[in-house]
């Protein structure tokens, strides 16, 4: 039995996540997906599209992990926070037209998410959504 607690052991994942650590965040995917993956199943009803959340948050908790605060709040409530923040946004861009709904594999199908990842408007077939996103 590991002696560490839960939150220790997450908050030791998120510090190694800062540091750009892949195996770290391999490791919190697989500690937090299932119970982060309901959340977003709650947030956005539609299985499918919390499968894109959860992509898109946990890009995010790669690039935020340094902002992360064990003082302030639960490893746990705070990754649900960042998902529950990407079903939102995921949410109004539908709502709005913006962005891409359909995902384009081998290629940036979360563009519209703000990571603006270099490869749609360089692609045939891009949507025009993806097109107008890159930069």
């Amino acid at each position: 039995m590991n002696p560490e607690s839960p939150d220790t052991q997450l908050i030791a994942l998120l510090d190694r996540v800062a540091l750009a650590d892949e195996a770290a965040l391999r490791e919190l995917y697989d500690l937090t997906s299932a119970k982060l993956y309901g959340v977003a199943v709650r947030v956005v009803s539609n299985r499918e599209w919390a499968e894109d959340v959860l992509q898109e948050a946990f890009l995010n908790i790669w690039r935020i992990a340094a902002d992360y605060k064990a003082t302030l709040s639960p490893p746990m409530a705070w990754m649900v926070l960042v998902v529950r923040s990407r079903g939102l946004d995921f949410l109004r861009r539908r709502t709005s037209g913006r962005g891409c709904r359909r995902r384009w594999p081998g290629w940036c199908w979360w563009c519209a998410a703000g990571a603006l990842i270099f490869c749609a408007a360089a692609r045939p077939g891009a949507p025009t959504a993806c097109r107008s996103w890159t930069t």
